[in-house]
């Protein structure tokens, strides 16, 4: 991956000086109300604070020495990870001292000490389960169910035995 990166980035880099510049590019630095750093190849408007920078041109390269210099980054790249896959088949190999022990197949409970099924010394605290909602009050009994004597119709009779009891 690396290798196809830089190498692109050479071609690419040799490909600038094909365009030539003969001379010198002035570059305006300015910075505006916010602050902001601008630069431009013009110049900007009078009365605003500019700086001049010189950037030199680009010097031809040869392409026969853009070669070289890839093929020699190649080389290096290619010794880079041949060394690392050395250091690490030295750090691969695993040493198994002892072989693996036989996973032990679960026998049960293997010797039984006592005669009787003892069960755990604790146990979980579970509260009680709640009823989803307060129990529920008898309703009242209406007035007239236990004033019912009260509301018998008086008649004769009960008049006679209302007057033998005073």
């Amino acid at each position: 991956m690396w290798r196809v990166i830089l190498s692109c980035s050479l071609v690419v880099l040799a490909s600038f000086p094909a365009r030539g510049q003969e001379g010198s590019t002035r570059v305006y630095r300015t910075v505006n109300e916010q602050g902001v750093v601008e630069f431009s190849d013009t110049p900007p408007a009078e009365g605003v604070a500019v700086r001049q920078l010189e950037i030199a041109p680009i010097q031809p390269v040869d392409p026969a020495q853009v070669r070289a210099d890839l093929e020699a980054l190649r080389e290096t790249t290619d010794r880079l990870v041949a060394e690392r896959s050395a250091r690490e088949a030295q750090r691969s190999p695993v040493v198994v001292l002892a072989p693996p022990s036989p996973a032990r197949a679960d026998d049960g409970p293997g010797e039984i000490r006592q005669g009787v099924y003892l069960p755990p010394v604790y146990y979980p605290f579970r509260p009680p389960p709640r009823p989803p909602h307060p129990p529920l009050r008898p309703r009242a009994l209406p007035d007239w169910d236990r004033n019912s004597q009260l509301m018998r119709p008086i008649t004769e009779q009960r008049l006679r035995e209302r007057e033998g009891r005073r």
